[in-house]
């Protein structure tokens, strides 16, 4: 962005004794100039704080992918846990069973736990696009102030189109001055001098209305293309924060129901868990039966 950036445009500066061939306008900084430098630090200003928010996006779609990566893992471990306690429940006691299920339980929890850690980093990215929207509120507070520069400058324009017939003046004032000195050459000196003088003022005056009429046509033009420029900045910072926005709703989304699904499987496995320690009740139940019945067998 520093490349279209135009350089200071300077006003002219008078000689002691100027002549029509010699004047040659100097330049000084303008009121212009600094107010287009401020537009451009602002304009690297936005366009940092673009960057930053492509950042946290491109961070904030990795983490939804590693959350979904996991949630996927969890699903196989948790399909495997549950073939693997329906094989123990037909195959083996109970008391392995319930050596088993503490360990999905556990699994289970930590997967609520990152759920919940993944929940309040959403909340962050939520709160950010929140920070990048009054930003965007500000930019086009600012855009307002450079359309308001612009009218401005369509009045320099206008100014600059009243005052394109100068130059033919000064090839006028040129051979007005030829002729003058062809009079003189037949006039007094002192006569000669003092028109001579007279005629070089008014062609310095007219060398430094052009001079500055060419500075302001350039400062134009520079107004124009950072006035563009911003106009395209503020469309891309837009569709970003729609973009960002879109994602983040729809990951909220998938993690509610993941969140949900997480849910539903623990309090299955609570279930389980109850009905197995149900299960081992009615045995030591039986077994005690039995062991009365051998009693009373042996009796």
């Amino acid at each position: 962005m520093s490349s279209d950036q135009p350089a200071p445009v300077e006003e002219a500066k008078e000689s002691e004794a100027p002549t029509a061939e010699e004047v040659q306008p100097a330049q000084s900084p303008l009121p212009e100039v600094q107010a287009e430098e401020t537009l451009l630090r602002q304009a690297n200003h936005w366009h940092a704080l673009y960057l930053d928010a492509q950042a946290s996006v491109a961070r904030f779609r990795a983490d939804a992918a590693n959350l979904q990566q996991q949630l996927a893992d969890s699903l196989e471990r948790e399909k495997h846990l549950s073939s693997r306690n329906l094989q123990l429940h037909c195959r083996q006691p109970c008391e392995e069973q319930e050596e088993l299920v503490p360990a999905g339980v556990s699994q289970l929890r930590s997967l609520e736990k990152l759920l919940v850690a993944k929940d309040a980093e959403l909340r962050r990215l939520q709160e950010e696009l929140a920070d990048r929207r009054t930003e965007v509120t500000k930019l086009r507070a600012d855009r307002g102030a450079a359309l308001s520069e612009r009218a401005e400058l369509e009045t320099l324009r206008t100014e600059l189109r009243a005052r394109e017939g100068l130059e033919e003046l000064l090839q006028a004032k040129e051979l007005e001055l030829a002729n003058v000195r062809k009079v003189l050459s037949l006039s007094e000196s002192s006569t000669a001098e003092r028109l001579a003088r007279a005629m070089r003022l008014k062609l310095q005056e007219l060398h430094q209305s052009l001079s500055r009429e060419d500075a302001k046509s350039q400062l134009v033009e520079a107004k124009d293309q950072q006035l563009h420029r911003l106009h395209r900045e503020l469309a891309e910072q837009k569709e970003l924060c729609r973009q960002v926005t879109e994602d983040a709703e729809e990951m909220r989304a998938i993690c509610a129901d993941r969140l949900v699904s997480c849910g539903n499987q623990e309090a299955s496995h609570i279930r389980l868990i109850e009905s197995l320690r149900a299960e081992n009740a009615m045995a030591d139940m039986r077994i005690q039966s039995l062991e009365m019945l051998r009693l009373t067998l042996r009796i």
